[in-house]
């Protein structure tokens, strides 16, 4: 009996053995796993990153370029208002300057 008993305390100890490699295996299996997926999702989130980057970057590019088009065209009104207004002007001068002369 005292036999049996002991022989059934190795196969206990033996199967518990068994049990923990088993675990340990399993898991550096899924340490492994658990590496290799956040690597992967590390470089879709950088190439991702890096996509949304340039896209907002061409975005940029594009808004810069409308207000630069915008303000030439502004300024372009602003320097034929003023030249409009110089002409003006100096019809202006020249006739008070010949009726000055005249007179």
């Amino acid at each position: 009996m005292v036999e049996e008993t002991i022989e059934t305390i190795r196969k206990a100890e033996a199967e518990a053995e068994t049990i923990v490699r088993e675990a340990e295996q399993k898991c550096e299996q899924i340490l492994t796993e658990a590496r290799e997926t956040a690597r992967q999702k590390k470089a879709s989130g950088s190439e991702k990153s890096k996509v949304l980057a340039d896209a907002r970057m061409e975005t940029a590019k594009s808004d810069g370029e409308k207000a630069r088009a915008e303000a030439a065209e502004v300024t372009e009104k602003e320097v034929a208002a003023l030249k409009e207004l110089a002409s003006q002007k100096e019809e202006a001068a020249i006739d008070m300057v010949l009726s000055k002369l005249v007179s």
